[in-house]
């Protein structure tokens, strides 16, 4: 049994749970039906948080933008709102997280996609306004921050 449990063990440990970029692709494709504006939005709302860009940031939000901490949950209603409040949303911790998530590792279901352990979710809005084509048009936004 201990010999059983040591072989497991060691073809485990070689073993990487992350997936390609490809696989990301390949599921954002089958959940969203593209992965090209997730895509580009994770590159851009990355870049932008870890820049410290809080006009680009506040510009990525779908408001009133949803905001959890341990104080509780709060509406954020404009752009102008969360930038004065960007150093308490995007803190430390936030900015560790965004730089250790990798794209390939980025957790995706039909609510949407998080960085870190959902301390960012975002997902795609149907613009379109012709009936039946609501989904033709898709803008990805930001819809709620969990500060740890």
């Amino acid at each position: 049994m201990n010999r059983f449990l040591c072989i497991i063990l060691v073809l485990f440990s070689s073993f990487s749970w992350s997936t390609s970029t490809s696989e990301i692709r390949k599921n954002l494709t089958y959940l969203y039906g593209e992965y090209e504006i997730y895509e580009s939005f994770y590159y851009k709302l990355t870049e932008a948080i870890l820049q410290k860009d809080p006009k680009t940031v506040a510009s990525m939000n779908m408001y009133p933008i949803r905001v959890n901490s341990a104080s509780g949950t709060v509406y954020i209603k404009t752009e102008q709102e969360f930038i004065s409040q960007f150093d308490s949303i995007v803190n430390k911790k936030m900015m560790d997280t965004v730089k250790s998530q990798k794209f390939e590792d980025l957790f995706a279901n039909s609510t949407g996609m998080h960085i870190g352990l959902g301390d960012i979710w975002f997902t795609g809005y149907c613009t379109g306004t012709e009936e039946g084509k609501e989904c033709d048009t898709v803008i990805v936004k930001v819809m709620a921050y969990n500060v740890k």
